[in-house]
């Protein structure tokens, strides 16, 4: 009788080991984002971006579509935020790996004395735009830092949200919004429509 009353006990223990050791995983084990954050934010998914051209600190313009067929990324970011700057460590790297496919804009809202001094001291090799004021975040549809845009190469917004390390600028360029299923009376409606075509 004794040696059935350990077994339980020893069958009790394990099962306990196992479920502190799944309660463990799942509260401290960082999870893997499928979207980014405040992707609700900014300009619209799927339409144009809403300024075209920008002029950037060495005076030179930048704009948001090109004829290369490139994507292009915008990186709305501040000298006062402390997240931003372990994102400006990336730019360089990421552009020289990528750049066949790629093409950046690195905004940046505050002075001009301190957007300068961001661009030199990380040697960013990627045009510089300074957003001055209020009215410049506006027009671009955020006020959050570190924000990301990804456009096509026609300027639409194909994707966005809050960029805080490597992981979520990755999913910038890969995650696509999902797409509302159709009904199943669409279907049918657009099948009778290309059937009556025919």
């Amino acid at each position: 009788m004794q040696s059935i009353a350990n077994a339980v006990l020893w069958l009790l223990v394990i099962m306990l080991a196992v479920s502190v050791l799944r309660l463990r995983n799942k509260v401290y084990m960082p999870f893997k984002l499928k979207e980014l954050l405040y992707s609700d934010f900014g300009a619209p998914l799927g339409e144009k971006f809403p300024v075209t051209h920008f002029q950037t600190i060495t005076g030179g313009q930048a704009a948001v579509h090109n004829d290369s067929g490139k994507k292009k990324i915008i990186l709305v970011t501040s000298p006062t935020c402390g997240t931003c700057t372990t994102l400006y460590p990336l730019i360089n790297p990421f552009m020289q790996n990528k750049n066949d496919q790629y093409e950046f804009i690195s905004m940046m809202y505050g002075d001009l004395q301190e957007v300068k001094a961001i661009g030199h001291n990380y040697s960013l090799m990627v045009p510089i735009v300074q957003l001055e004021n209020e009215e410049s975040l506006k027009a671009i549809k955020t006020d959050r830092f570190p924000f990301g845009y990804l456009l096509s190469p026609d300027g639409k917004v194909t994707s966005k949200g809050l960029i805080t390390n490597e992981e979520q600028f990755d999913l910038l360029l890969t995650w696509a919004p999902k797409q509302p299923k159709k009904s199943r009376l669409a279907f049918y409606r657009q099948r009778s429509n290309a059937e009556q075509q025919v």
